[in-house]
């Protein structure tokens, strides 16, 4: 059963554009077009043309993008009214510096029951069955976003490579769900390339293409990476990586706050990846 979040994504993924519209970028990839009315710690008040002020659960939202041409930001309905004891002012400030949601926070929870099946299906991914691995592939990549964390943790076991490998083919059969991944796929990627001299062994150079079929299943790109076969050399490998690297550099802000489960950061999307391979190793 998907989270209500996923069915109140998926009702206003067909708004309307509105010329010069402030932006919600919700955790699925939709983007919805309106004007923000009023930002607090819940949530964003907000308006799509001329209808009724709407609200958006801060759970929901990846982040927000103000159209500077609106100069000062719009009136919203009248404040709440303070609680007992509290002043109007206090209130305002308490909202103003509601912290932004970490990637980990965006992710629905799953209860307890449904968490011990995704998880038996993980430990399936590494099952040398050809066929059954597959199944349990489908039926992880099936849970959507609430997935996500538990597969980057996944690929980053050094002891079963096919389950690190199947983590990577759920992700990519996510496609837009797993948005949330692809700076621990660009990490993991980076990993399985070593030190760029030589060719890579057979389990990393597998392993490697499995993480390179999933950012093109997630983000729509293909660089060339090649970990293996007559056409691969270290050249080609690092040229594509650079690619890879010079793309994210520049297209992260377009992207909802990563998940990268090791790495200590600042900030979702402010290091290259190369910044975070170092980091997890």
């Amino acid at each position: 059963m998907k989270p209500a979040g996923f069915l109140f994504a998926s009702l206003i993924l067909f708004a309307p554009a509105l010329a010069g519209a402030d932006t919600l970028c919700l955790i699925d990839g939709s983007r919805v077009e309106c004007k923000i009315v009023k930002r607090t710690a819940k949530g964003i008040f907000y308006r799509r043309g001329e209808g009724d002020v709407e609200f958006a659960s801060s759970s929901l939202v990846a982040a927000v993008e103000i159209n500077e041409n609106y100069g000062q930001a719009p009136k919203g309905p009248e404040a709440e009214p303070p609680a007992a004891g509290e002043d109007a002012g206090s209130k305002g400030k308490a909202e103003e510096k509601a912290p932004v949601a970490t990637a980990e926070a965006l992710v629905p929870k799953l209860g307890e029951g449904e968490e011990k099946r995704l998880l038996a299906l993980i430990e399936g991914l590494g099952n040398t069955n050809r066929a059954e691995r597959a199944q349990a592939q489908d039926s992880v990549a099936a849970y959507g976003l609430p997935a996500t964390p538990y597969l980057v943790k996944a690929m980053k076991e050094k002891g079963n490579n096919l389950r690190a490998m199947g983590g990577a083919e759920a992700l990519g059969a996510m496609g837009d769900k797993a948005r949330n991944c692809v700076w621990a796929l660009l990490a993991r990627l980076l990993d399985a390339n070593g030190d760029g001299k030589g060719p890579l062994s057979q389990e990393a150079a597998s392993f490697a293409y499995e993480v390179s079929r999933a950012l093109t299943g997630i983000t729509g790109q293909d660089f060339g990476y090649v970990p293996f076969g007559f056409i691969s050399s270290p050249e080609a490998r690092t040229g594509a990586l650079d690619k890879w690297k010079k793309w994210w550099e520049e297209n992260s802000k377009d992207y909802p706050p990563q998940l990268d489960m090791e790495r200590k950061k600042t900030s979702d999307n402010a290091a290259p990846p190369a910044q975070t391979a170092a980091e997890t190793k």
